[in-house]
């Protein structure tokens, strides 16, 4: 639980960045994917780990084009906020 107000503040912004990222999945909105990730990401999916904007993107495009329709949605947050940096875990 945030002990101060910044922590809760963070936590916040912590909450709606992965609201946009489930957002941007489900309207399959490319472009606002892209900004929920920072300038050199390390993502997984389907256990196929990629490094970089671009080797997710390819990633995220190729799921997509195998669905015909996502429903994301993350819940039971624990996420844990230590000065200027903070870890988050859900169930997606």
């Amino acid at each position: 639980m945030p002990s101060n107000e910044s922590d809760w503040s963070d936590e916040f912004e912590i909450r709606a960045l992965v609201d946009r990222y489930c957002d941007a999945v489900n309207r399959r909105d490319v472009p606002l994917w892209l900004e929920t990730w920072n300038d050199d990401p390390h993502w997984e999916l389907f256990g196929r780990p990629t490094q970089g904007r671009e080797a997710a993107l390819g990633v995220l495009q190729g799921a997509l084009a195998m669905l015909n329709f996502v429903v994301q949605t993350a819940v039971n947050p624990v996420i844990e906020v230590n000065g200027d940096r903070a870890t988050g875990r859900w169930l997606v």
